[in-house]
């Protein structure tokens, strides 16, 4: 039995983050009778799952002993692997904005991936942390949030209440 941990929808797709059964895509054009229309056996346990806010055909999976998986979901009913970055640990969430995502492993810390090229996804920046450190378990609960229009420093990362720049290192501030 498989369990869908998470969920992300675009337009009249949702990609459903399902455990061992990796990526399922159903079309939720009648959201009284969704259906299954593709699915992709991603490696280790499909656990997060985001889409591209920028509108490329791309979802991001946080695969438990997988890392983060870049889909090309351009044809949802045969979506395809686009590229991956391997993270070593429990990859739990991904937030995805401005060619960045951020992949939380529950016990390793946050990374922060250059997804600008899927084929080529690389990490940039590690915001290190264990499992029994006084921050707990606060890194699956991390999202990215976009900056105000105009503003020019990136995106924001907030965790448990504390905001951080994307960069070349984590700057961790109070709000």
């Amino acid at each position: 039995m498989n369990y869908a941990f998470e969920v992300a929808v675009s337009g009249n797709h949702a990609y459903i983050a399902a455990a061992g059964a990796g990526l399922l895509v159903a079309d939720v054009s009648d959201p009284a009778h969704p259906v299954e229309v593709g699915t992709l056996d991603t490696p280790g346990y499909a656990y997060g799952v985001t889409g591209d806010r920028e509108g490329r055909p791309y979802v991001y999976v946080a695969g438990v002993q997988a890392g983060l998986r870049v889909v090309d979901v351009s044809a949802p009913m045969h979506p395809h692997e686009a590229g991956a970055c391997e993270v070593h640990g429990l990859a739990r969430r991904v937030a995805v904005s401005r060619r960045r995502a951020c992949v939380s492993d529950l016990c390793t810390g946050l990374r922060a991936m250059d997804v600008s090229s899927p084929i080529h996804s690389t990490q940039v920046a590690r915001w290190p942390q264990t499992c029994t450190s006084t921050r707990g378990h606060l890194a699956h609960r991390a999202h990215l949030a976009q900056q105000p229009q105009g503003v020019q420093a990136g995106p924001l990362l907030v965790i448990g209440g504390r905001v951080s720049r994307l960069g070349a290192k984590w700057e961790i501030k109070d709000r």
